[in-house]
Order: structure tokens, then C-alpha cells, then sequence
């Protein structure tokens, strides 16, 4: 009787079904819940950059009034007879009370005046809503206009220029030269301060918070006082960053959104970054994430409670059964479940119990066909030792042809050497005893047997004879190599030595036709039964012989080969690849069938390379085949250096 071991599943089903149904059903929540949070924070930061770029508009639109206003005036003032008049006499003192009355109707900031050669003659500015009194001519500071500016101002009529030079403070100025008949007799300055007051004052206005920055990043003046606690050149790294659209700093523990943005004055231009706070618009992303997570738990809740009831209805059948199949004992009585319901589980019950009635019925015919299986088995067995046997024969018979051929050539030559041989011994002997009795007759028998032409000939029919017998012996030696019949085992066998042997072996088929080009590789002995190995060269390479009608070429070459999926160990790879006609397709799929071949009746048995594909496949290597029509074949044999533990000769 055989005993069956119950056994429980590794894996639950019902924590297999929970699983899924959770997952399909969570993982979109989830899903949905995290990108919805990332779009909505999108959607939050994009509108607070288009708030920053409507205010950096307004910002705009303000200044370019300002500016608009400061050219109308400043037009007005380069075009006034009085200040030229004055600055010609050079009245400087009332050149300032000019200017100086000037300024409390304008919205510049400060005016300044000129002389040609760009000496500072008189200024004045305003320091919140006061006229800073400045002195003129001697009492003024010796400011001088920079020579580009003189330079650039000889070409237009205004020129616009930031100066960031004073601490926290932007001053952009309007300079024009002044003319006098058509020459340059001094320079009118006004300029527009861009401070604290001004920044706080957008701040106050906007609800946001401004920087100015020089074009190269570095902070001028903020409008929050903590601005000037970060490092002067905090922002320039950012500035070069390409196609930053945002950037969140915290100011006092509150997030800001920064944008930079630049604004133009005149030709030049000067960067302002611009931010607002984050701090609603995060609460609001926070109370929605939270709400998601709740909702989503929620959902977890019902959900696992309705996989639990759900996967118990379903599967306690099942577990019913399961037990059941596995009371079934080979050989014992039927066991048979009542069905308890109409749907697919009592279905399935009954297909159970008619499985179980045919069970037995099964059992007695499959150990009948067991017995027909091994007495086939064993026939096939002897059939198959025979035609293998047959395969061998064929091809000793042709091997035995060819060496028979090989052996022909050396030997025959030896035996024709013989007679020249013998002639010549005899007629040395001769010259030999007459040189003992009579030494004057020896000059005369010499020439007679032209004693010359023997010591030149002699020496080459003694090498003739030697390569002869030398070529019998490689043959002989390359036979006993190949063979090895005493050699029953494996062994570490050198792979280039194989090729050279079976080529020995198979000149008759190729000598002065194919062309034998070897490209040997650094490859390591290889473990293998080189009678096998030998048997599996000689018919690839006799099959490459055989394919070249005329002439042609052969190509051998061996290296290591690749890692892949399918080479998983250290291995070596052979490649006979020949100029033949090639195969089709459909031949090409059946080279490695057994009695499969394209030679005439007598001439194949169709075996050696089914016989090599075992042997290979035993060896745990694999051969493959590609075949293009009027290119040629390769076989590719792939053999691994140490073959596996449990692979034995075929």
C-alpha cells in the first residue's frame, strides 16, 4: 500500500485572493491619491508664478512710466537756454539753484550737471522729502564723468544706466550730453533711487516681498530686512540655472515661492527676484492629503472585511476537496464527496468523483502500457546500438579508404627508390674491391659508372625514402590518436590537436582542391572523450569536404566563449564554416534528424550528425547550424571545459 503524505499549501489561496483584490483595489487609491496631491501642488505653484509674473508686470509697467516721464523732462531740460547760458559763463551757483528748483517739481530723485570735460560743477538730491542742499563749483566733490559714457553720449541723445555702486541702493540714470552751436559744452544727469522704501512700498502694495540684484546675482537691497542676512552672491548660482520656472526658500520658518525676472531700463536691464508665501497654499495641500489618507483607509477597512467573508464562502469547498484528493490511495477504493450545491464548486465535486471512478480503471491500463513501453524501450535500445554500430562502420570504411590512399603515395615512392638504390650498392661495392686489387683500373670503372652523378643522386633518394617513411608514421600516429580505443574515460584533451589529427586524416578529400585556414585561439584544455570529440570533427569536416564540388575554402577557428543564457559555464566554441552551396531552409531544420540526408542511396547513412549531436549534447555542449544558399555552412560547436557531473559517454 502507498501511503500519501498529506501536505499544506506554502501559500494560502485565500491570502493570495486578498491580495489581489486589495491591490487592485488600493493601489489605484493610491495611485489616484498621490498624483492628484502632486497636481494640485502644480496647479498651487503655477498659480503663484503667474501671480509673481503679473506683479514683475506691474513692476514693469511702473517704472517704464517713470522712465517715460524722466525723458519728456529730461528732453525739456537739455533743450533750456538758461542752463547752457549758465554753464557756458560757467555760473555754477546758479546752475545748482536751477536744477535745485528743477527737481522739487520732477520725480527723479537727484539731478546733475556737467562740465565738457565731465567735471561734477553742480547736484542735488532728495532725501526722503527734502532738497539735499548741495554746494557748487569749488565746495563740490571731484566727480568726473567716465570717459565711455562721455564716449557713448557723442552718439545718442539719452543713455540709460544702472548704477548698483552705492550700498543697498539701485540708481538709474538719464545722461544727455549739452550742446552750444553744435558742440558739446556739458552733461545733464537725472537719476531715479530704486531702495528699501521703494521695495517696501511694492511689498506693501503687491503682498509680496522683492530683491534687487546686480546682473550678476549679487543682492543689493530686499524689502524684508533678512534678505541682507543671506550671502551677497547667494542667488547667482540659481541664476544660471536654465529654465527655472520657481524656487522655495524659507524666510523666518515660512515658505516663500521666488521667480527672478529681469527689467529693462532703457537699453540695459537689471534683475529683480520676486516672491510670495506658500504658507495658505500648503495648509490647503495638507488638508487635502489628509483627507485623501483618511478616505483611503476607510476603503482598506471595508475592503478586507469584504475579502474575508468573500474568500471563506468560497474557498472551504475547495479545502474540503483538497483534503479529499489527498486520501486518495493507488490501488484503494473510490472516495467519493457529497454534492452539496449546483453552482460551480458542486460541478466541480462531481467532476471529482468521476475522476476518482476512473482512477482505477486508468491505474490498470497504464501498468499495461508500461510493460509495452519497456518491452519497446528495450527493443529500441538494441536498434539503435546497431545503427550507431553502422554509422561507425561507414565511417571507418571511408577513413580506412583515405589513409588506405595516403599510404599509397609514400610507400610507392619508398619501393621505386629501391632499385636505384640497389644499383648503386652494387656498383659502389665493386669500386670497393677493385680498389683493393687493382687500384690502377680504378679511374676507368668511376668514370664508367659516372661515380659523380651517384654521390649527388645517392644522398637524395636516401631523403626521399626518409620523408616517406615519415609520412607513413604521421599517418599511423594520426590514426592511433584519433582512435584511441584503450581510452574509455575522460580526459584533458588539447582541442587544436583534435583538428590537426582528423585534418591528417581527411588530406585525401581535400589535398590541392579546399583551402585550410585555421584561426586558433588561447583556449584551455578541455575535459572531454576525445574518441567522441575525434568522431564529431571527422564528420563535420568530412560533410564541408564533400559540400565543395571544386575548389574552395575551409575556415577553422576556436575561442573562449561568451557568457549568454545559454552558456552558463566556462566553455569553448568551434567554428568549421565552408564555401559551399549552402541549405535551404526546410533541409537545414532536419540535418540533426536520424536516416535524414541529401547523398545518393549508398553513399550516407544519415547518422553522423545525429551521432555528433549526441555526442555533443552528452558532453552538456550544444551545436548549432546556419546555411545561407551560394555563401556556404558554419557549425558552431560549443564545448564546456569541465562537462557536468552527471553527463556520462554516449
Amino acid at each position: 500500500m502507498n501511503q500519501v503524505i498529506k501536505t499544506h499549501p506554502k501559500r494560502s489561496l485565500k491570502s493570495i485572493l486578498a491580495l489581489w483584490f486589495l491591490s487592485f483595489a488600493i493601489v489605484p487609491i493610491i495611485f489616484l491619491t498621490f498624483y492628484s496631491q502632486q497636481k494640485f501642488q502644480q496647479t498651487i505653484d503655477n498659480e503663484l508664478v503667474l501671480r509673481l509674473r503679473g506683479n514683475s508686470s506691474e513692476i514693469q509697467v511702473i517704472l517704464t512710466e517713470y522712465q517715460k516721464a524722466l525723458a519728456s523732462r529730461q528732453t525739456k531740460y537739455i533743450k533750456d537756454t538758461q542752463l547752457r547760458g549758465l554753464l557756458g559763463n560757467k555760473n555754477y551757483s546758479a546752475v545748482y539753484e536751477l536744477i535745485r528748483n528743477w527737481l522739487q517739481e520732477s520725480t527723479a530723485s537727484g539731478m546733475a550737471v556737467y562740465s565738457q570735460s565731465g567735471q561734477l560743477v553742480a547736484e542735488t538730491k532728495k532725501i526722503p522729502s527734502e532738497i539735499t542742499e548741495s554746494s557748487s563749483g569749488g565746495a563740490i566733490k571731484k566727480i568726473l564723468l567716465h570717459e565711455k559714457i562721455r564716449a557713448q553720449l557723442n552718439q545718442k541723445q539719452i543713455l540709460y544706466l544702472p548704477d548698483h555702486s552705492s550700498p543697498q541702493i539701485l540708481n538709474l540714470s538719464l545722461i544727455s550730453p549739452l550742446y552750444s552751436n553744435q558742440n558739446i559744452t556739458g552733461y545733464f544727469k537725472q537719476t531715479l533711487t530704486l531702495d528699501s522704501t521703494f521695495l517696501k512700498k511694492i511689498s506693501e502694495r503687491m503682498q509680496i516681498q522683492a530683491i534687487l540684484l546686480e546682473p550678476s546675482g549679487r543682492i543689493i537691497v530686499g524689502s524684508h530686512p533678512d534678505f541682507l542676512l543671506y550671502k551677497t552672491d547667494f542667488f547667482s548660482e540659481y541664476l544660471n540655472i536654465p529654465k527655472l520656472k520657481s524656487l522655495t526658500l524659507s524666510l523666518r520658518s515660512e515658505p516663500y515661492g521666488f521667480i527672478f525676472t529681469k527689467i529693462p531700463w532703457g537699453d540695459t536691464q537689471f534683475q529683480m527676484a520676486l516672491a510670495v508665501s506658500k504658507k495658505e497654499s500648503n495648509s490647503a495641500v495638507q488638508n487635502l492629503r489628509t483627507a485623501y489618507y483618511t478616505v483611503v483607509m476607510i476603503m482598506f477597512g471595508v475592503l478586507a472585511l469584504f475579502v474575508f467573508a468573500a474568500s471563506n464562502l468560497v474557498l472551504r469547498p475547495l479545502s474540503e476537496l483538497i483534503e479529499a484528493i489527498q486520501d486518495i490511495h493507488l490501488g484503494e477504493n473510490i472516495i467519493e464527496l457529497p454534492i452539496k450545491s449546483d453552482n460551480e464548486i458542486g460541478q466541480l465535486t462531481t467532476s471529482f468523483n468521476d475522476l476518482s471512478r476512473r482512477i482505477l480503471s486508468a491505474q490498470n491500463e497504464l501498468k499495461n502500457k508500461i510493460k509495452e513501453l519497456e518491452s519497446a524501450n528495450s527493443h529500441l535500445k538494441e536498434t539503435q546500438s546497431q545503427l550507431v554500430q553502422s554509422a561507425k562502420m561507414a565511417s571507418l570504411g571511408q577513413l580506412v579508404a583515405g589513409v588506405a590512399h595516403e599510404l599509397n603515395n609514400p610507400i610507392g615512392f619508398i619501393y621505386s627508390n629501391m632499385s636505384y638504390l640497389s644499383d648503386y650498392s652494387n656498383k659502389l661495392l665493386k669500386l670497393i674491391d677493385l680498389a683493393e686489387k687493382n687500384p690502377s683500373q680504378l679511374s676507368a670503372l668511376k668514370e664508367e659508372f659516372d661515380l659523380d652523378y651517384i654521390k649527388k643522386d645517392l644522398p637524395k633518394l636516401i631523403t626521399s625514402c626518409e620523408d616517406g617513411a615519415r609520412r607513413t608514421k604521421d599517418i599511423v600516429i594520426g590514426l592511433r590518436n584519433f582512435s584511441r580505443l584503450e581510452e574509455k574515460s575522460y580526459k584533458a584533451i588539447d582541442i587544436h590537436q583534435s583538428l590537426d589529427t582528423t585534418l591528417n586524416l581527411l588530406s585525401s578529400e581535400f589535398k590541392n582542391r579546399i583551402e585550410i585556414k585555421k584561426d586558433y585561439g588561447d583556449i584551455p584544455l578541455v575535459t572531454c572523450h576525445q574518441t567522441q570529440i575525434n568522431q564529431v570533427f571527422m564528420n563535420i569536416l568530412s560533410n564541408a569536404f564533400q559540400a565543395i564540388k571544386n575548389q574552395g575554402t575551409v575556415w577553422i577557428s576556436t575561442k573562449k566563449a561568451d557568457r549568454s543564457s545559454e552558456v552558463t559555464e566556462p566553455a569553448i566554441s568551434i567554428s568549421i564554416q565552408d564555401t559551399g552551396p549552402g541549405m535551404p531552409p526546410d533541409i537545414l531544420q532536419k540535418i540533426f534528424d536520424p536516416f535524414f540526408t541529401t547523398k545518393s542511396v549508398g553513399q550516407g547513412t544519415g547518422l553522423g550528425l545525429a551521432i555528433s549531436y549526441g555526442i555533443i549534447n552528452a558532453h552538456g555542449g550544444s551545436i548549432k547550424v546556419t546555411s545561407k544558399i551560394d555563401t556556404g555552412t558554419e557549425f558552431m560547436v560549443t564545448l564546456p571545459i569541465e562537462p557536468p557531473k552527471e553527463t556520462q559517454p554516449v
